[in-house]
């Protein structure tokens, strides 16, 4: 048992550690996104806040219902399920003006590559 303990132990560790590395990660591109529409949209400091929440929220579910799914088509149901959350959240949170320029610098975001 004691053996099984230390074995299991540092594999744990490095798991929690590698989740939260993950999650670092995708908040810093979730606060590079919301600082970049706030240049481009003349957003408040409270609506970019929030607006770099949703994008963690739906980043972060992306990843982790996406993360071992290997049919592409599963995938971009599950992916088109979080956007439709993510617009409706997006519409609850701000006027509608708002949030059509947020979705649209969303698209352009997302799709300049």
């Amino acid at each position: 048992m004691k053996l099984l303990l230390t074995l299991l132990l540092p594999a744990a560790i490095l798991f929690l550690a590698g989740a939260g590395t993950d999650e670092a990660a995708l908040r810093e591109k979730a606060a590079s996104m919301a600082a970049e529409a706030k240049e481009e949209l003349g957003l408040s400091a409270e609506e970019t806040t929030h607006l770099r929440e949703l994008f963690f929220e739906k980043l972060d579910k992306t990843e982790r219902l996406t993360r071992g799914v290997a049919d592409p088509a599963e995938r971009s149901q599950i992916a088109k399920r979080i956007h439709q959350e993510f617009t409706q959240k997006l519409y609850g949170s701000y006027n509608r003006r708002t949030s059509n320029k947020i979705e649209g610098w969303y698209y352009n975001y997302t799709n300049k590559k």
